[in-house]
Order: C-alpha cells, then sequence, then structure tokens
C-alpha cells in the first residue's frame, strides 16, 4: 500500500506559495512524490531576501519533515517541534540521505529569532544597560577567556580577525600579545567598551562596526592567519559565513559555539511560557555546526569542554534583575512570576546565594584553511 502523501504548502498561497513553489531549500526527491525541484543552493534563502536575510523581518519558520524549509511571514505559532511527521518521510526517507544541515540550522535560526517577545525592538547588547550589566561587573579573568588564549597562544605579529569581538574579550589581550587584530562588531555599546578596554590596556585595534554578514573581506586589508568567532556564531545563514571566514583566512579558522543549551538557556525555556505566552526555542548546537561543516567538504577538530555544572547568580534581586532583562520584559508586572520560577528552579546555598544545577558544554571547532578545502559537492557518508 503506498503512503498517502501530505497536501503541499503551496496550496496556502501569496509569498509562502511563491517560496515554496521556487524551493527554498532541498525539497525530497523521491519519485513515489512525484516530480519536485531540484535541489536550490545553499544561500537561497538570502537570495529569496534581496542578498542576505534581514534579521529584523523574520516572524517564523517552518520545517516540513519532508526537508522542505520555508519562510512564513505572519503566524509565530508555527514551530518544528508541532509539526507532526508526514507519514511519507517516515517510509520513503529513513536514513536522512536528504539532510540539508545549513537548511536545518538556518530553520531552527529562524525559529529562535521568532519567538514571541524575542528581540522586540533593538537586539539585546545593542541596548548598553545590557552591555554595562553583564560585562562591566566582572573584575578578576576570565578563566574561560584565559583558556581560548592559552589554547591558541598566536606569535606576534599575526593579523588577527575577530568575528563578534564584543568588549574585547580576546580582541584586546591578542593586541597585547603583539598582534594586528581586527575586530567585527555591529553593537555600538560593545564597540565602545571595546574602545575603552582597548585604551586602558594602550593598544589600537582596528573595529569594522558591522555584522559579519554584511562585510566584504576584500576591504580588510589581506588575509588573516587566524579568525576567530567566539560565541558569536548567530548568523541564519550559518555555510555562506563558514565559507567567508575560510576564505578570509591563510592560517586557522577557530570557532566556540555551544554543544549542550547553556545555563540561562534553561531558566529561559523554563519560564518563558509564564511571561510571554510562547515556547522558547533554543538556537541550533554546535553538533548542526559540524554537520554543516562536513556537507562543505571541511573536516574540523572538536574539542568538548566542560562549562561547569553548578552557575552562581548571586542573591535573589540580582538574579530576578538579571532574568528579567534577558525575557525582554516590557514592564515589571511580571517580576513576580519571574522570582517565583527562579526559586523553583534555583537552590539557595548557605551564603543567601543562588545556585542553578545545570551541567553544561561547548565545543571548540576548528581547522586548518591551508590543508583543506571547501568541496561544494561533497556528500558524506553519516
Amino acid at each position: 500500500m503506498s503512503p498517502t502523501v501530505p497536501p503541499p504548502l503551496s496550496s496556502r498561497g501569496g509569498d509562502e506559495d511563491r517560496l515554496i513553489d521556487e524551493g527554498v531549500t532541498p525539497f525530497c526527491s523521491n519519485p513515489a512524490l512525484g516530480a519536485r525541484p531540484a535541489p536550490t543552493p545553499h544561500n537561497a534563502l538570502s537570495s529569496e531576501c534581496g542578498g542576505r536575510i534581514d534579521r529584523t523581518d523574520l516572524l517564523t519558520c517552518r520545517a516540513r519533515a519532508d526537508h522542505r524549509f520555508t519562510v512564513i511571514t505572519g503566524d509565530p505559532g508555527l514551530s518544528l517541534e508541532n509539526e507532526p511527521m508526514p507519514q511519507d518521510t517516515r517510509v520513503l526517507d529513513p536514513y536522512g540521505d536528504t539532510i540539508d544541515w545549513n537548511s536545518i540550522w538556518i530553520a531552527r535560526k529562524l525559529r529562535h529569532l521568532a519567538i514571541p517577545g524575542y528581540r522586540e525592538g533593538d537586539g539585546f547588547f545593542q541596548q548598553k544597560s545590557n552591555v554595562l550589566r553583564f560585562f562591566s561587573r566582572r573584575t578578576e579573568p576570565n578563566p574561560r577567556v584565559q583558556q581560548q588564549l592559552a589554547r591558541l597562544q598566536p606569535p606576534r605579529g599575526v593579523r588577527v580577525l575577530d568575528i563578534g569581538a564584543g568588549p574585547g574579550n580576546l580582541t584586546v589581550p591578542l593586541a597585547e600579545r603583539g598582534c594586528h587584530v581586527v575586530a567585527v562588531e555591529p553593537a555600538a555599546p560593545m564597540r565602545e567598551m571595546l574602545s575603552e578596554n582597548a585604551a586602558r590596556a594602550g593598544v589600537e585595534v582596528e573595529v569594522v562596526p558591522s555584522a559579519w554578514e554584511d562585510v566584504d573581506p576584500a576591504t580588510l586589508g589581506g588575509s588573516f592567519d587566524l579568525v576567530i568567532a567566539s560565541f558569536s556564531l548567530t548568523m541564519v545563514d550559518i555555510r555562506a559565513a563558514l565559507e567567508k571566514m575560510h576564505g578570509a583566512c591563510d592560517g586557522e579558522v577557530h570557532l566556540y559555539w555551544f554543544f549542550t543549551p547553556p545555563p540561562w538557556g534553561r531558566v529561559l525555556r523554563a519560564l518563558w511560557p509564564e511571561v510571554h505566552g510562547a515556547e522558547y526555542h533554543y538556537e541550533p548546537m554546535a553538533g548542526c555546526l559540524v554537520n554543516v561543516l562536513l556537507q562543505m567538504g571541511v573536516f574540523p577538530t572538536v574539542e568538548p569542554a566542560f562549562m561547569g555544572g553548578v552557575h552562581n547568580y548571586g542573591t535573589l534581586d540580582e538574579v530576578v534583575d538579571e532574568f528579567a532583562h534577558r525575557m525582554n520584559r516590557r514592564d515589571r508586572t511580571h517580576d513576580g512570576v519571574i522570582r517565583d520560577g527562579l526559586l523553583r528552579l534555583l537552590r539557595r546555598e548557605e551564603d543567601g546565594s543562588l545556585v542553578l544545577d545545570h551541567p553544561a558544554w561547548h565545543a571548540h571547532v576548528w581547522w586548518d584553511t591551508r590543508e583543506q578545502l571547501i568541496r561544494p559537492e561533497f556528500n558524506p557518508v553519516y
């Protein structure tokens, strides 16, 4: 008995119909489903949006289990997890032969950006108060940054590109070690703090006020010996971003990203429905990132690192203030809900501070561009 084929999404009409019919992402090509459009290039979503994806205009994304990924405007109720698995794909593609990991990254990233209440108005770190709140309170050296620097150890004089440099956690100490650092940072408050930190350290840093998606590497003065993106992989089309990093580097590319959801993500996922009335979806993790690289023909070294199992958050008032801002609450009417939720999730130490028990891991993913080439037609076997 032949499987039942679900009705096409193109029956919705309008812009959705156009996007689906033009094949935003790879379609299942099994002949039992009839003629389908050929897989489109990995950057098809960027092309649909006039050269790049405008992150502020994307409302939601839906992923079909037959590998159709479609940008949908105006229906924030749709989500990957609520979409039933069509019977035909379980039968026709049980081995995942048609999986496009970049499409999965895009779908999960769009779903994350579409969360009601998320990034309304300016981006989180476009607000100076948030930058000051999260980066000015640390006086001692950041252990994670110290570990990164000890691992990288670039010689003096090398050219370093720091993508999503933030307040200069890596940019400034690398410049202190004699590197010529170009920092790409789109958020003005971050750039301001980076400049202050560089001036305090007595080093000069070239700062590019842009998102990596909008940077033309040809304008950066030549190739780099070292390209770094440390917990800044917020791009929607990750493959396009990775290809640009690879092309700008004549040495090593080093990426740092989450293997598991970070501790604050667990809190947001638990409390978001109570504050915003909607589910909180995580961003795509490092496992998806590695698979994107494999489908590019790049075989990276992956080094997992434990972020800790117990995370300290200070007093109750401090942690309520932190997560109220992380949750982008519009007014203080939800502070009581946030306070009660935090008391459920966190435990109190003898000194009155609150801690979260949440084992978390991140990944250090790196490769040498002099030894590996991007192969667009590469199709790894998993």
